[in-house]
């Protein structure tokens, strides 16, 4: 028993670590990745100005650009002018921004979501009863399902029935699940 226990602290202690490690790799690679905020930025301005303006697309682009000062601002904003790891601290929380607050995930600010233009953490909290609907329906679906087709497979082992069953399971596997959705 004792060594479950230890088993299961060790796992547990892991959870910080493996948290930190895939957050941080997801943060760089999409500060080096083109299509960033300020890529989306900058196409959410020139459709707002052409939408508005009623401007054909050739000829507008001219009209459309942001000065260096701009740009500027925009990468102060995303913490854009630091660097990797500082813009990362910045992010998670744990390193003051440039007004010398502590403001970001840990905090509980996740900011604001740049399609919908609200806050990330309301924008989850609104979708999380739906999700928890579909979640609930697909685990017990699973074990209505799972859990007579195991006894099956014990009670008729090594028959067709068993054979034909784990063929359906692999195919199961095998096609994903948005296709079964579908």
């Amino acid at each position: 028993m004792h060594g479950m226990v230890a088993y299961f602290v060790r796992r547990f202690l892991l959870v910080p670590v493996t948290f930190v490690c895939i957050t941080f790799l997801v943060y760089a690679v999409l500060r080096i990745t083109p299509g960033g905020p300020i890529e989306q930025a900058l196409l959410r301005i020139k459709m707002a100005a052409q939408s508005e303006a009623g401007l054909a697309a050739a000829g507008a682009e001219e009209d459309l650009q942001l000065t260096e000062k701009q740009l500027d601002q925009l990468k102060k904003y995303y913490h854009l002018d630091r660097s990797i790891p500082v813009g990362y601290l910045i992010w998670l929380g744990a390193w003051p921004d440039e007004d010398g607050r502590f403001s970001g995930i840990l905090q509980g600010d996740f900011g604001s979501s740049n399609e919908l233009n609200e806050p990330v953490l309301d924008v989850i909290v609104s979708k999380f009863p739906i999700s928890l609907y579909f979640g609930l329906i697909g685990y017990f679906a699973s074990w209505i399902i799972c859990v007579p087709l195991g006894v099956l497979k014990a009670i008729k082992h090594r028959t067709p029935i068993d054979t034909a069953t784990s063929v359906l399971v692999f195919l199961g596997y095998a096609v994903p699940g948005f296709v079964v959705c579908l």
